[in-house]
C-alpha cells in the first residue's frame, strides 16, 4: 500500500513534532540538571527541591517501606534521616569506579567540578539522593551534603568497606565477561558459573542487589524476564532460543581469569586469526590501532547480531577504501576466517572452527550434487559496489554499537 502526498506529509510532520518534542523534554531536564545551587544547602534542603515524585523514586531505589503515604515535607525528613542511618548499604553495592568517586568528592570538600560526559550518571546519583548537580560560581558542579560527607569520610576508610569494594569490582569483571562469551544468561546460570569460579561466598540476593545497583549505574547490563543480557544483543529472547535448542551443548569453558580479562577491557581477548584480520586492515587499509580496535568490535558484534555475510561486508566498506575486485575477494577472506574463529553466543561461547572440529567424524562427504550447487553460488554471488573509506565523524554515531556519539564513546 503506497501512501498518498498528503499523508507522507501527515507523517512526516508528526514525526519532526514527536522529535521536536524530545528534544524540547530533553533540554529541560538538562537545565533542571544544572541550576543555579548553593553549596552550603543543608541535606534536606536540597532534598526539598526534588518533586514528591521524585522523592518517591529515591525511597524505591532505598527500599524503604512503610514511607509511601507521607506527605512531601514529612517525606523529605524520613528520607534525610534513613539515608544517613543506611548509608553504608549504598557503599557495599559499590563498584570500584563510584567508589573512587566518593573519594574524590570528599578529598575536595564535598564539592567537584562535573565532567560527566553523559547526564544519565547524574540522574543516578540524583535518585540515590547522596549527590547533587547544579550550577555554581559559572561552573557546572556535582555536591555531597555535609551530613553525608561526615558519614562517608568514616566509611572510605573502613577495611570492611575497602575489601567489600575489592570483591565487588572481582565480581563485576567476571559477571561481564561471562556475559561477553554468552550473550544472554539466566540468573541461575549465571550466579552459578559465578560460584565455580569465585572463591568467595555471596549469596544470591546479595548478588542480584549487586547487579541491579550496577545496572542503574551503567546500562552495559541489561535485565528482562529472568535472565541478563548485554546492551548489543538485539535480540535476547532469540539468543536464549537459540542456545536452548542445542541442550546437548555444554557452555564453552570460561576461567575466571578469561572472564575477568574481558570484563575489564569489555570484549575477549582476540585471538590469532582476529589479530591477522587487524594487522590486515593497518598495513593494507592504513587504519590505526584505534580504529582497529573499534572495527573489530563492530564486527564481533555484527556476527553475534546475525548479520549477513554482505551485510558484514558492506559495513567495512564504510570505513575502508576498496580498489579492486581482488580487494573485496581478499577483505572477504579475511572476514570468513574472522566469522569462523569468532566466540558465538547462539553456540554457547564457542567458535564454528571449534564445533565442526569436534563434529567433523560425525559428518558424511558432500554429495556431488551438494558442491555443484555451492559452486555456481559463488560464481553468481553478488559483488557489492566499491566505496571510498570514510572517515568516522565526531558527531556520528560510535560504530562499536554503544549507542553514544564516536567524540564521546571510542572517539576521546
Amino acid at each position: 500500500m503506497t501512501l498518498s502526498k498528503k499523508n507522507q506529509k501527515l507523517l512526516l510532520d508528526a514525526y519532526d513534532g514527536m522529535k521536536s518534542m524530545v528534544e524540547e523534554s530533553k533540554r529541560k531536564e538538562i537545565e533542571k540538571l544544572y541550576k543555579p545551587i548553593d553549596v552550603k544547602t543543608t541535606y534536606q534542603e536540597l532534598l526539598a527541591k526534588f518533586t514528591k515524585y521524585e522523592l518517591d523514586h529515591i525511597r524505591q531505589n532505598w527500599e524503604f517501606k512503610g514511607i509511601s503515604h507521607l506527605k512531601k515535607g514529612e517525606l523529605v525528613d524520613t528520607l534525610s534521616s534513613r539515608i544517613q542511618n543506611n548509608l553504608s548499604e549504598w557503599f557495599g553495592v559499590l563498584n570500584r569506579e563510584q567508589f573512587d568517586l566518593v573519594g574524590k568528592i570528599i578529598e575536595n570538600g564535598g564539592i567537584i567540578e562535573n565532567n560527566f560526559a553523559d547526564e544519565r550518571l547524574i540522574r543516578y546519583y540524583h535518585q540515590r539522593g547522596v549527590m547533587f548537580s547544579g550550577s555554581y560560581d559559572g561552573s557546572s558542579i556535582l555536591i555531597m551534603p555535609e551530613e553525608l560527607l561526615e558519614i562517608s569520610k568514616e566509611l572510605l576508610l573502613s577495611e570492611e568497606i575497602r575489601d567489600k569494594i575489592r570483591v565487588n569490582e572481582e565480581i563485576l569483571n567476571v559477571s561481564k565477561g561471562l556475559l561477553l562469551y554468552y550473550g544472554v544468561v539466566t540468573y541461575y546460570e549465571l550466579y552459578k558459573k559465578l560460584e565455580n569460579l569465585i572463591s568467595i561466598e555471596v549469596g544470591m540476593y546479595e548478588y542480584l542487589l549487586l547487579l541491579r545497583e550496577y545496572m542503574n549505574y551503567n546500562p552495559s547490563v541489561l535485565q528482562r524476564k529472568s535472565y541478563y543480557y548485554l546492551s548489543d544483543v538485539a535480540e535476547p529472547e532469540e539468543i536464549i532460543e537459540e542456545q536452548m535448542r542445542r541442550e546437548n551443548l555444554d557452555y564453552y569453558p570460561v576461567t575466571k581469569q578469561m572472564a575477568k580479562s574481558a570484563g575489564k577491557k569489555g570484549h575477549i581477548d582476540w585471538n590469532l586469526v582476529q589479530k591477522n584480520f587487524q594487522k590486515y586492515l593497518m598495513q593494507t587499509h592504513g587504519l590505526t590501532n584505534k580504529e582497529v580496535e573499534i572495527l573489530t568490535k563492530s564486527c564481533v558484534n555484527n556476527i553475534n547480531s546475525n548479520k549477513s555475510f554482505n551485510e558484514q561486508i558492506s559495513f567495512l566498506q564504510k570505513y575502508i577504501k576498496l580498489d579492486s575486485l581482488e580487494q573485496v575477494q581478499e577483505l572477504a577472506g579475511y572476514l570468513q576466517q574472522f566469522h569462523n574463529h569468532t566466540r558465538q553466543w547462539t553456540i554457547k561461547g564457542h567458535t564454528p572452527n571449534e564445533l565442526a572440529t569436534r563434529e567433523k567424524k560425525f559428518l558424511k562427504p558432500l554429495s556431488e550434487k551438494v558442491i555443484g550447487s555451492a559452486n555456481e553460488t559463488i560464481k553468481t554471488a553478488k559483488i557489492l559496489p566499491l566505496r571510498k573509506k570514510k572517515k568516522i565523524g565526531r558527531n556520528e554515531l560510535c560504530p562499536c554499537g554503544s549507542g553514544k556519539k564516536y567524540k564521546k564513546c571510542c572517539g576521546r
